[in-house]
C-alpha cells in the first residue's frame, strides 16, 4: 500500500557465507557482549569493606612490631643504667689470693664492669689468658648473676725461672709465664742461666719425654754453653748426684739416670755427654 511502511522480511537462504560475512557477524556478537560485560564485573565499591581491612591489619602489624621495638629498647636502656648490669666480684677458683689478684689483673676485668661484655669476649679473655701464661691449658669462665669466675687448668708442671726472689713457671713451649710464686709449686727442676730462649725450648721439650719420676728427681737444671758445646746441661739431682748431658740428648740419655744410679755409691758425676761414665765427687 501507498504511504505504508512495507514491513522489512528477513529472507532465509541456504546459500553458504562467505569468510568475510563470517568476520562481521562475529564481529557483532563481540560487540554485543562487551557493551553488557560492565554489568557482571565486580565495581570497587564492593572492594572497599576488604581494603579497609586490610589496611588496619597492617597497621596493626606494624603499631605491634614498633611497640614491641621500643619495649626492647627501653628494657635494655634501663638495664644497662641499673646496678645490675655491673660485674661486683671476679674470682678465681683455686688459687691463692696473691695468684688470684694477678690473674685477674690480667684478665683486664674489673668491678663495674658490664656482666654483658665480659659475656661476649669469652674467648679473647681465655687467649689473654693463656698468653700471659703460656702453663694454662684451659680456661673456665662462668657469671652467676653479677659475679664472674674463672677457672684454670694447667699443662703438666716442668719448671720454673727465677727472676728477683720470685718463680715463674714455664709452658710446655719453653715460654715463661707473668705469674710469680714466691716459691716453686710440686718437685719439679729450676732452670738456672738459660740466657738463650732457644735453648732453654729445646730443654723444656726435652724435659717433657722424661717420666715425672725423673722429672721429680731433678732440683736444678744450669745452661753451661762452652765453645765446644753450646748445648751444654748441669744437672742438680735431689739426691746430691750431678749430671753432665748436652740438650739434644739429653732425654734418651737421661732415662738410664735410675739404672746408672743403681750401680754406684756415694755422690757421684754422671757423665752423658758422649757416652755414659761417672766418676765420684769430691
Amino acid at each position: 500500500m501507498a504511504g505504508k511502511k512495507k514491513n522489512k522480511q528477513i529472507i532465509k537462504t541456504s546459500v553458504p557465507l562467505t569468510p568475510w560475512e563470517k568476520a562481521q557477524i562475529e564481529r557483532k556478537q563481540q560487540n554485543s557482549r562487551k557493551r553488557f560485560d560492565f554489568l557482571h564485573k565486580k565495581r570497587i565499591g564492593n572492594k572497599l569493606p576488604e581494603l579497609v581491612a586490610l589496611h588496619h591489619k597492617r597497621l596493626k602489624r606494624a603499631l605491634i612490631l614498633n611497640l614491641l621495638g621500643f619495649t626492647i629498647l627501653l628494657l635494655g636502656s634501663l638495664y644497662f643504667i641499673s646496678p645490675y648490669s655491673k660485674i661486683t666480684e671476679v674470682d678465681v677458683l683455686g688459687l691463692s689470693p696473691k695468684l688470684e689478684k694477678q690473674v685477674i689483673k690480667f684478665s683486664g676485668l674489673k668491678s663495674g664492669d658490664y656482666v654483658v661484655g665480659a659475656f661476649l669476649k669469652q674467648k679473647k679473655l681465655e687467649k689473654q689468658l693463656r698468653k700471659k701464661m703460656p702453663e694454662v691449658k684451659q680456661v673456665n669462665f662462668s657469671i652467676t648473676g653479677r659475679n664472674v669466675q674463672f677457672k684454670l687448668i694447667f699443662n703438666r708442671n716442668l719448671g720454673y725461672v727465677e727472676k728477683n726472689n720470685q718463680f715463674y713457671r714455664l709452658g710446655l713451649n719453653g715460654k715463661i709465664s707473668h705469674l710469680a710464686h714466691s716459691s716453686p709449686q710440686g718437685n719439679t727442676p729450676l732452670y738456672v742461666g738459660f740466657a738463650d730462649q732457644n735453648l732453654l725450648k729445646t730443654t723444656v721439650q726435652q724435659v717433657q719425654l722424661l717420666s715425672p719420676k725423673i722429672v721429680r728427681a731433678i732440683s736444678e737444671i744450669h745452661a753451661e754453653p762452652t765453645k765446644t758445646d753450646q748445648q751444654k746441661l748441669h744437672l742438680y739431682m735431689n739426691d746430691g748426684n750431678q749430671v753432665l748431658a748436652t740438650t739434644t740428648s739429653f732425654a734418651r740419655k737421661m732415662k738410664y739416670y735410675p739404672e746408672i744410679k743403681a750401680q754406684t755409691s756415694g755422690k757421684v758425676m754422671i757423665d752423658l755427654q758422649v757416652g755414659a761414665f761417672s766418676y765420684q765427687l769430691n
